[in-house]
Order: structure tokens, then C-alpha cells, then sequence
């Protein structure tokens, strides 16, 4: 499959037509490497999603099913975050602290939290001790009224790996 994202340039600068050769032999790599991902597993989602599910490790029981859900959850003093319904959480602080409990995904994988503080500001996270923090957990409290702090973690079957980005000033 070969694509042209853009026209061919005609009067422009040699670093801009680099640039857009560049961007070209990109987007035909990235798409000969679905192409042949699509041809050796035979079952990547077509545009109407699939119900979410990716790839099969065995032909039978997607180990992705919902890869590209995004859970949209709002504290309650205690939330569990089940990673088999999706990688990605977006999480909104409720009125107190909060206590995480995960339920683990069932391969090795990264996930991705967005933790959003509510009007007030200054909620405390507590997390399962299976979390270990690369560089020092964040200071929680430090996040005021609706900002956001972004968490990255990676799953290897036992620990949850995390590093989190500053808050959001």
C-alpha cells in the first residue's frame, strides 16, 4: 500500500522537501508493517472497532481485547481500576483521597493513567504496594484544583513499573 500524505513540493526549501520525504517513506513503512501484521494474524479490527479486540496469541482468545478502550472512572475514596477493560484510564478525583486496588491485566503490557484533580485540589492517592516507583513516587497533595498529572506504567506480570509526569501548572 503506498500513500501520499502531501503533494509533491515543486519551489521549496531542500530541508522542507527532506521533511516531507521523510514523512512519505514513514507512512508507507508504518503501513506495509500493519499490512503484514493484518496478513500474519487475520484478525486486526476493521473500522467499526471489532468490539476493541486486537491481536490472538493462540487464533482463538484475543490477549487485547480491549486495547484501545479508554476507562472513564471518578474516585470514590476506593476504585479499582481493572486493566483487562482497557489500557488507559482517565481517572477524576472524587470530594476526598483516594485508594487504587488494581486488577491485573492478564499479559505484560503498558498502561497509561490520567489522574485529574477535582474543584477543590490536594486529594491524596494511595496505591497497591505491587506499584514501584522509577525516580520516587509523585507528591499527590501537590496537584491543585483540576490539573492533571499523567502516570506511565508498565505491567511485567507481577509489578506495575511507574513514572509520572509533573502536574500540570
Amino acid at each position: 500500500m503506498s500513500n501520499s500524505y502531501f503533494n509533491k513540493p515543486t519551489d521549496i526549501e531542500p530541508h522542507t522537501r527532506a521533511l516531507h520525504t521523510s514523512i512519505n517513506l514513514l507512512s508507507q513503512a508504518t503501513d506495509q508493517a500493519f499490512d503484514k501484521i493484518d496478513i500474519e494474524a487475520g484478525n486486526l479490527p476493521d473500522q467499526t472497532g471489532n468490539d476493541g479486540k486486537f491481536l490472538s496469541t493462540d487464533g482463538t482468545t484475543p490477549s487485547w481485547e480491549n486495547l484501545v478502550q479508554v476507562q472513564e472512572l471518578t474516585g470514590n475514596g476506593s476504585t479499582t481500576i481493572d486493566w483487562n477493560l482497557g489500557i488507559k484510564c482517565h481517572f477524576t478525583l472524587g470530594a476526598q483521597d483516594e485508594t487504587f486496588t488494581f486488577t491485573a491485566p492478564s499479559s505484560p503490557c503498558n498502561l497509561l493513567l490520567k489522574i485529574k484533580q477535582d474543584s477543590v485540589g490536594g486529594r491524596d492517592c494511595v496505591f497497591p504496594s505491587t506499584v514501584k516507583w522509577l525516580g520516587g513516587e509523585p507528591s499527590w497533595t501537590a496537584g491543585q484544583a483540576d490539573k492533571t498529572i499523567i502516570v506511565a506504567m508498565y505491567f511485567d506480570g507481577i509489578y506495575y513499573w511507574g513514572q509520572a509526569t509533573p502536574w500540570e501548572v
